[in-house]
């Protein structure tokens, strides 16, 4: 999807081509997420990134489709990790508690690695016209963590209330909003974070210990 900017001349019209530098591709994506992660995704601008990496706007389009398509594809990268992720941790084996206990973990380590990622994909994913890739690997992380949850609960190792889903939605919730104020380099660490995260989650499935 192309962006309309002021002063742009006719050469920055969009155009596609099958010439494209896998470096180059990847420095216009470093680019794009460092700044969709620290201005938002409708504030930033193609000139903005083009910029970012030192090429004109008309160059840029000769490695990408459009800003969306950037947006998109740093958004389905993060969130396939976060789906794989709780996967592990579903079939990992271990009581239901040891299951999302390392899900926890799990995903505040990526939070930890992909924090700009994770800020993208938790803040401007209802921004877009967003790929089916993306919803499907959201659901999928959803389906995970709930069947973990009425797994503990069958075996009378959760107390979820009558709706299950919810206590889905609370969790997914909470994990994913750590992004939002984490700082590598600030008082609490994601080691210390996990281990209280986990026992908040726990405790809020009423897990028997």
């Amino acid at each position: 999807m192309s962006e309309s900017e002021p002063g742009a001349d006719a050469a920055a019209t969009p155009r596609r081509t099958t010439n494209r530098k896998p470096g180059r591709r990847d420095d216009i994506m470093a680019a794009a997420q460092a700044l969709f992660s620290e201005q938002g995704y409708h504030a930033t601008s193609v000139r903005q990134i083009a910029d970012a990496v030192g090429i004109r706007v008309a160059s840029l389009y000769t490695h990408i489709d459009g800003k969306e398509d950037l947006l998109n594809e740093a958004m389905i990268a993060v969130a396939r990790r976060f789906r794989d992720a709780a996967s592990d941790a579903r079939d990992r084996g271990g009581s239901p508690s040891d299951q999302l206990s390392f899900l926890v973990r799990a995903h505040l380590e990526i939070v930890d690695v992909e924090t700009e990622l994770a800020r993208i994909l938790n803040l401007e994913w209802r921004e877009v016209e967003v790929a089916s890739e993306l919803r499907s690997l959201r659901s999928g992380y959803e389906d995970i963590l709930e069947q973990i949850l009425r797994q503990g609960s069958e075996a009378g190792e959760f107390r979820l209330t009558q709706h299950p889903k919810l206590a889905v939605y609370f969790i997914a919730t909470a994990l994913n909003s750590v992004c939002l104020w984490y700082q590598a380099d600030g008082p609490l660490g994601i080691d210390q974070i996990a281990v209280e995260y986990s026992s908040l989650v726990l405790n809020s499935v009423g897990a028997r210990g």
